[in-house]
């Protein structure tokens, strides 16, 4: 009888327990995953290019922000228009990060002039203060985007277009690489977007 009366009494003691367990699992608020820090880290050469305003724009003049490179051209016929409109679509949903700056670099430096870069950049509701275009001597363009920024870019032949990477670049507040991502990749456009997020919140770094 008294086994019995144990054997009870220990069946109620976990029934309790399980009961109390349950209850503070449900009735404590979920915690929302952080976001990590990219873990890519490629320091950039120092770069001055001119803008569309017809100023000088450097590294060193980006240093202290987060911004979001690519390499696009005013005449090109293929991924150009719809980077530009990610880049647009980034401009609007990150706008509450006040740090953070588009640069789109011409790779058609020669027909890509600032005024031609303004026209383009009206186009798609450009912030002059948030959306920098940049343009330069061809040969210096191409040397920073091969290696600098580690991405493919190709000078027309014939009929050919100038063949380019068309990955968007995150590169933090010290001037360093932190991520590429498919401009054409909806997974990666929102992985950039929480990662810009996450570098501007961590202070840029």
């Amino acid at each position: 009888m008294t086994f019995l009366l144990w054997g009870v009494l220990a069946l109620v003691l976990v029934g309790v327990s399980a009961a109390y367990v349950v209850s503070e699992a449900t009735s404590k608020p979920a915690v929302s995953a952080m976001v990590p820090a990219p873990d890519i880290r490629i320091a950039l050469p120092d770069f001055s290019f001119t803008e569309r305003s017809g100023q000088a724009l450097s590294r060193n003049d980006l240093l202290g922000r987060v911004w979001i490179a690519d390499f696009i051209f005013t005449s090109c016929a293929g991924p150009c228009p719809q980077m530009s409109r990610h880049m647009q679509s980034l401009q609007k949903d990150l706008s509450d990060l006040k740090p953070l700056r588009l640069v789109s670099f011409s790779v058609d430096p020669e027909r890509d002039t600032p005024e031609v870069l303004r026209a383009y950049g009206a186009r798609y509701d450009a912030d002059p203060q948030r959306w920098l275009f940049l343009t330069g001597p061809m040969d210096r363009v191409y040397d920073m985007a091969i290696k600098g920024f580690k991405i493919a870019v190709e000078a027309a032949r014939e009929n050919n277009q100038i063949i380019h990477d068309t990955r968007f670049i995150l590169v933090d507040a010290e001037g360093a690489i932190r991520g590429y991502y498919d401009s054409a990749s909806a997974d990666d456009l929102q992985r950039l977007r929480q990662d810009a997020s996450e570098l501007v919140r961590r202070g840029g770094s």
